[in-house]
């Protein structure tokens, strides 16, 4: 047995319009990612929370999978690929040079 998702409290992710906003963020823009601890299901991963990366890649607007994922409202969003310096994510002990991309939805995501 195992426990299964709860539906996300509606404060763990901003309410906005179901259509789609235009990109907040450019390729090239420094954003930190939410450090947010939903209690329902989220694509965010717990390792990025908190960190600073780089924009490379905007995407289409996808379906945000925290609201849609509970049968709720079909909300828009933004996607971006960001990348993460590994000693941003690991520290120091990380290999110098080395980084992962993350692709993340518009509200996971904001200026620093």
């Amino acid at each position: 047995a195992f426990p299964l998702s709860r539906p996300v409290h509606p404060g763990a992710v901003p309410r906005t319009d179901v259509v789609a906003p235009a990109a907040r963020f450019a390729v090239g823009s420094a954003v930190v990612v939410r450090n947010l601890h939903p209690f329902g299901h989220t694509r965010c991963p717990r390792y990025v929370r908190g960190r600073r990366g780089t924009v490379v890649r905007v995407d289409k607007t996808h379906t945000l999978p925290d609201v849609a994922a509970h049968g709720g409202e079909r909300r828009r969003e933004c996607t971006y690929s960001v990348r993460f310096e590994a000693r941003e994510l690991w520290g120091e002990t990380a290999g110098a040079g080395e980084a992962l991309h993350v692709d993340l939805w518009d509200s996971y995501l904001e200026a620093p």
